[in-house]
């Protein structure tokens, strides 16, 4: 069996998710694991999930890549320089990372923080560990092997013109949402987190039919299938699902692909019960 990657999309707190899901790919030594982005907000346990994510990259038994994504991005900026129009609305998760990092009792779904919260809350320098934010500035935007390019959002560019992520501006990696890349991209296979897959073309899946289970969880846009395919875009869904990358690459379990050898695992999927609870999709 020839290397493989596997990419996990958006984590956002969910420890017990990224627990699971690295259990079931259980990655050998030429394997390469590849964190998406946005392991922080809306879970209850932040602090963990970034602990989790550095000692994995640090001591996993294969290569371990953590790029950084949009909600790393504006903490960054946060910490220098709070945020309100990122902080207060209660859909972007923050207040679940507040408490997190401040050993507080997790939030119920919804709930706010209680009024005299909000004065430690707004001044994130207090509270937000510089050492979390000093890693969040060292990790890289993309990530690219013989199988994809990896970013957490999408590339830059219009239209049918889009940069390689070394030619083109950084802030699009971590932040686009652009139609143009969903509907007109025809390069390198890009795999990516970050927007919902409900919110991607539909008439552009590879698979509209094949999931009906898991219809929201995994997309993917490109030629006709191949056992070496080198023009596609697959985004993970934003819950932290993997999905795998390459020519050994099998379809999410219960599905099918033809041309495509596939290999004696499958792609986890996480159990109902423990799924993230469903939130609305936020421009964050």
């Amino acid at each position: 069996m020839g290397a493989r990657t596997f990419a996990i999309g958006d984590i956002h707190g969910n420890l017990e998710a990224l627990d699971l899901l690295l259990a079931r790919i259980a990655p050998e030594k030429d394997d390469t694991v590849v964190f998406l982005g946005d392991y922080l907000d809306r879970g209850t346990q932040s602090k963990e999930t970034i602990e989790r994510v550095r000692s994995f990259v640090d001591d996993a038994p294969c290569k371990a890549v953590a790029l950084r994504g949009n909600h790393e991005d504006i903490w960054i900026e946060c910490f220098k320089e709070p945020n309100a129009g990122f902080l207060l609305p209660r859909s972007n998760g923050c207040m679940d990372s507040f408490r997190s990092f401040t050993a507080a009792p997790p939030l119920e779904e919804g709930q706010p923080l209680r009024a005299e919260e909000f004065v430690q809350y707004l001044q994130v320098g207090s509270w937000f560990p510089k050492d979390v934010i000093d890693w969040f500035e060292s990790l890289p935007l993309w990530y690219e092997d013989d199988h994809a390019l990896y970013v957490h959002a999408g590339l830059d560019g219009r239209d049918a013109e889009w940069k390689h992520p070394k030619d083109g501006r950084q802030k699009p990696l971590m932040w686009m949402r652009e139609k143009g890349f969903y509907n007109g991209y025809a390069g390198k296979r890009v795999v990516f987190g970050h927007t919902h897959t409900r919110d991607l073309p539909q008439e552009l899946r590879r698979f509209p039919d094949a999931c009906p289970k898991e219809s929201d969880r995994v997309w993917l846009s490109g030629g006709p299938p191949r056992s070496t395919p080198s023009t596609a875009s697959w985004a993970t869904d934003p819950d932290g699902a993997a999905r795998r990358a390459g020519t050994s690459a099998s379809p999410p379990r219960g599905c099918s692909r033809s041309s495509t050898r596939s290999t004696s695992r499958t792609t986890p999927t996480l159990p109902t019960s423990r799924r993230p609870r469903a939130r609305p999709s936020p421009r964050w």
